[in-house]
């Protein structure tokens, strides 16, 4: 989500590379417990408006549909292939150092922009080195917990922008 659709929701802006000042940058420094109250908050805002059934709800993907998102149907490492530059995405070794506007760079086969790089994302489900290992494998949810002090669902593949499962 962009700055400005956080800031329209949750009253303030939390990031650090905001310096543009037009809200198009994605929003960082945000935990996972901020990242579920901007979607329960965004699911009151809707519902009140009629914009959506009230049976519906704005949720974190598990990281096994960000996966599926991000990959748009492609068998390569990236949706686009598999060699990665600063043509591409912005990422660590771009040389960047700070995010960029969202969909600067083009979408993935599906119109989903910026699946690899600028920001990690959060999912809904805890990380696991191994996953999916001793999932199923059709949508798996992910571990029960995991590595580290809490939910940790920056999840960017290889912390490189590709997808885990090459």
């Amino acid at each position: 989500m962009t700055q400005a659709q956080y800031e329209a929701v949750m009253g303030f802006n939390p990031s650090e590379f905001n310096a543009t000042s037009n809200g198009d940058r994605p929003v960082e420094d945000l935990n996972w417990t901020e990242a579920l109250a901007f979607c329960e908050q965004l699911t009151i805002r809707e519902r009140n408006a009629g914009r959506i059934p009230t049976d519906w709800a704005y949720v974190l993907p598990t990281e096994s549909q960000w996966e599926y998102a991000c990959r748009a149907g492609t068998t390569t490492v990236y949706s686009w292939g598999d060699d990665i530059n600063s043509s591409h995405a912005n990422y660590s070794a771009s040389g960047v150092d700070e995010t960029g506007e969202v969909g600067q760079y083009g979408p993935n086969p599906w119109g989903f922009f910026d699946m690899h790089g600028n920001v990690w994302e959060w999912t809904a489900d805890w990380f696991a080195a191994a996953y999916p290992t001793d999932n199923p494998t059709i949508d798996p949810t992910g571990p029960g917990i995991g590595l580290g002090s809490g939910p940790a669902g920056w999840f960017l593949g290889q912390r490189r922008g590709e997808p885990a499962f090459g």
